[in-house]
């Protein structure tokens, strides 16, 4: 396999060109609605395992350069008191969280997360 090493990057159509450094490390979408938590959509994200109702550890391919990376969640359908949790877990992945503010964590279909960093 070869390296393309740059400093900028521009998709084909597109008219600006941004910082690597700007590009998502990684990203997941997670279906948990069967009961079991699958990866429906990712890069960089190798496995997800079930740690019960609404709670994901989300494993990464390559692994960031240190904990010190950002990292957000989201959920759709999202309703009125849904909320979404995730946490930097050192450099090998993340885990993600689900709640409904009035019963606790509970399984959704798009539970998705997003990194930005540098991998090793």
């Amino acid at each position: 396999m070869s390296t393309l090493k740059v400093t900028n990057i521009q998709a084909t159509g597109e008219t600006a060109s941004r910082a690597v450094s700007g590009v998502a490390a990684a990203w997941v979408n997670i279906d948990a609605t069967s009961g079991t938590p699958s990866i429906s959509g990712s890069a960089n994200f190798s496995s997800v395992t079930d740690q019960g109702v609404g709670d994901f550890d989300v494993e990464f391919i390559s692994a960031m350069s240190s904990e010190n990376y950002a990292a957000s969640s989201g959920s759709s359908p999202f309703e009125n008191d849904d909320h979404m949790l995730v946490t930097p877990r050192a450099s090998s992945g993340i885990t993600i969280q689900c709640y409904y503010q009035w019963s606790g964590k509970r399984d959704r279909r798009n539970n998705c997360g997003i990194v930005m960093g540098d991998l090793a």
